[in-house]
């Protein structure tokens, strides 16, 4: 049936089709063997508007289109489809073929890369004002500090929600650069600088379903998610599984409040409240300690903050909070 309307509209079987992913990668390919990268900038050469624009490239010059929507936009579409495959790449949602084309190709995959040791530094002194040693363990505090921004003001007034996905995508691309084998990803050293930074190599997938749980919970107060999210079936598989979880997973996971029974859980994460303020006198609870039950509360306690914040508490929840010294 779909043949018979092609040929009812002259369709040309013997024309060749050249896909637009494949012009660009085969431009691609072609800047690389000009200039040898293709950062691209472009350079008011005085030319007219029906004349052709000058592109460095790698420290040669190539001629592209102008005119109209001119040389800029041929540059434009350029680094949009570089970025677009970078996105796809790390995403996993890239087409197998293609991924082997970009890696024959010697595509620049992180698109980070002249900025790492600076990026590594920022991690660095992160980690040390939060005292955590991991990179996800950061992560979740700064999650944190966009909930409740903490006293001081140290990373509210630094890092915007932008720049903490920022630093969230780029450690998933140092996992990815890993997980595939990307020739000449990292040097010795590299690998050594991210090591002592606490990067977990292990359970790329994990680590993605994780960051996603942190954005869900630096939106909506919680971790849980409904039924109809992506995340449900893999929440429910970290309930049931609890006791056969890495120590490093279930202490992540202590660590953003998670709710690992659902019946009953606010009453009994006061209850808990409750008896810590007995015993201390406060409910300043200390979040990185080798207690993780005291990790879990202090991540319930800023929850609720954050739920409070945003309306999310009966006046009940608020009024026994109170009671307690929790402020919002």
């Amino acid at each position: 049936d779909h043949v018979e309307r092609l040929e009812s509209i002259n369709f040309d079987w013997t024309a060749k089709y050249v896909s637009r992913w494949l012009l660009f990668y085969q431009d691609y390919r072609g800047l690389l063997a000009e200039g040898g990268t293709m950062r691209l900038s472009a350079v008011n050469g005085g030319h007219g508007a029906g004349e052709g624009a000058s592109t460095v490239v790698g420290g040669s010059s190539v001629r592209v289109r102008a005119g109209g929507a001119g040389g800029s936009s041929e540059v434009t579409g350029r680094r949009f489809w570089r970025q677009k495959q970078q996105v796809l790449w790390y995403t996993n949602a890239i087409l197998p073929e293609r991924l082997s084309m970009l890696k024959e190709a010697a595509f620049g995959f992180d698109p980070y890369r002249k900025k790492f040791r600076e990026v590594c530094g920022v991690v660095e002194a992160l980690q040390g004002h939060y005292k955590v040693s991991t990179m996800l363990e950061l992560l979740v505090r700064l999650y944190d500090d966009l909930m409740v921004p903490e006293e001081g003001g140290f990373i509210s007034s630094k890092l915007e929600r932008s720049q903490v996905r920022q630093l969230a995508r780029w450690m998933k691309i140092q996992l990815v650069l890993e997980e595939q084998g990307i020739e000449g990803a990292f040097s010795s050293q590299d690998r050594a600088r991210l090591d002592s930074l606490g990067m977990l190599w292990e359970g790329l997938e994990w680590q993605m379903n994780f960051e996603a749980l942190l954005k869900f919970r630096a939106v909506n107060g919680h971790c849980d998610v409904g039924k109809d999210h992506r995340l449900s079936a893999w929440v429910v598989n970290m309930r049931q599984n609890r006791h056969d979880l890495p120590f490093e997973y279930k202490s992540l996971l202590d660590m953003v409040g998670f709710t690992w029974e659902k019946r009953g859980a606010w009453s009994r994460m006061f209850a808990q409240l409750s008896q810590y303020h007995e015993e201390n006198g406060h409910v300043n609870i200390e979040r990185q300690s080798r207690n993780n039950l005291n990790n879990h509360l202090g991540a319930w306690v800023t929850n609720q903050r954050a739920l409070w914040r945003m309306g999310k508490l009966s006046h009940g929840q608020i009024s026994r909070l109170e009671m307690l010294g929790v402020r919002e």
